[in-house]
């Protein structure tokens, strides 16, 4: 099966925390709270503010903070800004490196229904549920999430 990158594990925990804050944070102050190195945590916060998940502010009270609710970020959205496309076969993903049959492959349709169906269950699952609905609500103020 596909492998989650620790990017991919980091960006959840990163927006976890700011979630849990509900306000702006630096970046040292959620290396500090996550446990994960500094640079780390830049780069996390850089690929997310590229993408818009995240926005940041300059100042004393700057820092960064969620664009939007953990309850609209999908959790492919979040493979595709860290891994990109999830593809079950290399044939899924646009490459010069296409197998030998990649024209004439037999299988080629039934691995893009396989592709797609993944891609759904991971667009219906927001980072809401994946971080578990009922201990957010516990910790965070409400609104929040």
């Amino acid at each position: 099966m596909f492998k989650i990158s620790r990017l991919t594990d980091y960006g959840v925990v990163i927006l976890r925390y700011l979630a849990k804050k509900g306000g702006a944070s630096s970046a040292r102050d959620l290396a500090e709270l996550s446990g994960l190195p500094l640079p780390t945590v830049s780069k996390i916060l850089k690929l997310m503010a590229k993408h818009k998940l995240v926005t940041a502010k300059r100042g004393s009270n700057g820092g960064y903070e969620l664009v939007e609710s953990l309850k609209t970020i999908s959790l492919l959205r979040l493979i595709e800004i860290f891994e990109g496309p999830p593809a079950i076969t290399s044939c899924m993903v646009d490459s010069l490196h296409k197998c030998q049959i990649h024209q004439a492959c037999p299988q080629r349709d039934g691995w893009h229904m396989v592709h797609q169906r993944v891609a759904e269950v991971l667009n219906n699952i927001s980072l809401f549920e994946l971080i578990g609905p009922s201990s957010l609500r516990a910790a965070f103020p409400k609104g929040v999430v």
